[in-house]
């Protein structure tokens, strides 16, 4: 079996990440080689991403492979998929992308060429499945918290090209795909228990054969919600909490920290009741200077609510903004942690000390010195 290899050659920044996502920025021109392609049958170029600047004009992308066209796309808002015909038949494939425009970044000390987001850059074969592995749908892009958290994504970018439930065309045509797929994450920018599919899409999955969670405040977890996700095999639930205390969580996401921590602790209940083990919890936080000082209670919230795993990130340095989120004076920028400084790199280390002596698994969305 051919491993294939990508290597991000000129005009790229360096790789950054949020939540279970990698991606780079691309400047106006860039250049990369695929390498230990399938060399027979129809092959097609994939390049998976977007840009977050839904109010700017969209930019053209030009895409050649050793040197000849493939042929010119608009670049749209978010994430999209993006294919090309292969002609080529080579083993190795030196891919150019150029835009005709480029972005300002809307930090003022940001001085980056900013041109393209990618997320993914592949070359499907017809010796390759052709379906890929991993689906994420979003089962409504709506929320139950509203004004939404100070540091949601729905802030930083200010408008959606789609409001509501999963589009009712979409979700006709994917019902007959759902057994395919290895990890299906049901969650995007909404809250996912408020998918009025949400159930009808779990009873198309196999979850015997597909890994099946998504990402939830919990605020929504009522009984018969966590009930009906156990039986339809959901195997689980990624918890945005973001504090350890009712006040830091009021602070940030202006709700009542004390029931979705009844919800989880509810949901074990019935799981130990009904005698299995999923779905697993895992929980997360998006670091700032107000909840740092609780990172380590964190992870010890988490023991408590038979966590398997903390996730643990940082805000998005893409907007300047300061809000008044119900008396807390929320400046974005003031927020955002010095990953090099003695004070985050201590609380890290403890964090790390006290996840090792409970036993919880830590994901650190960052690198730590």
């Amino acid at each position: 079996m051919k491993i294939i290899t990508l290597t991000y050659e000129t005009g790229w920044h360096e790789e950054e990440s949020q939540g279970y996502k990698s991606y780079r920025w691309m400047k106006q021109k860039s250049k990369c080689l695929l390498k230990g392609l399938q060399t027979k049958g129809p092959r097609q170029l994939v390049i998976k991403g977007g840009h977050p600047f839904p109010k700017e004009k969209n930019p053209f992308l030009s895409v050649y492979a050793n040197n000849e066209k493939l042929g010119v796309v608009e670049i749209l808002p978010f994430t999209n998929t993006y294919l090309f015909p292969l002609e080529n038949t080579s083993e190795k494939i030196e891919i150019d992308l150029e835009l005709d425009s480029i972005f300002q970044p809307e930090i003022s000390k940001d001085n980056r060429e900013l041109g393209m987001v990618i997320e993914e850059i592949k070359v499907y074969s017809q010796e390759a499945s052709a379906l890929p592995q991993v689906l994420e749908l979003a089962t409504s892009t709506l929320c139950n918290i509203n004004p939404p958290c100070v540091m949601c994504f729905t802030r930083i970018f200010d408008i959606w090209p789609y409001k509501g439930d999963l589009d009712k065309t979409a979700f006709d045509n994917l019902i007959p795909f759902l057994k395919e797929f290895q990890t299906i994450s049901l969650h995007g920018i909404g809250e996912p228990l408020l998918g009025k599919k949400l159930f009808t899409i779990l009873d198309n999955i196999n979850t015997d054969t597909t890994f099946v969670q998504f990402n939830s405040n919990g605020l929504l977890l009522t009984e018969e919600a966590s009930r009906n996700l156990i039986e339809k095999g959901l195997k689980l639930i990624d918890f945005s909490i973001d504090a350890a205390s009712p006040e830091t969580y009021k602070k940030i996401r202006r709700k009542d920290f004390n029931l979705v921590v009844n919800n989880i602790k509810r949901l074990n209940e019935i799981k130990k009741e009904l005698g299995v083990k999923h779905p697993e919890i895992k929980m997360n936080m998006t670091l700032m200077k107000e909840n740092l000082p609780e990172v380590v209670s964190f992870i010890e919230l988490a023991k408590s609510l038979e966590a398997k795993t903390v996730h643990l990130g940082l805000l998005n340095p893409f907007k300047e903004y300061i809000i008044n989120n119900a008396g807390f004076i929320f400046n974005y920028q003031e927020q955002m942690l010095d990953t090099e400084s003695e004070v985050f790199q201590k609380t890290i280390q403890e964090a790390q000390q006290k996840a090792e002596e409970l036993g919880i698994e830590l994901v650190l969305e960052f690198h730590k010195n």
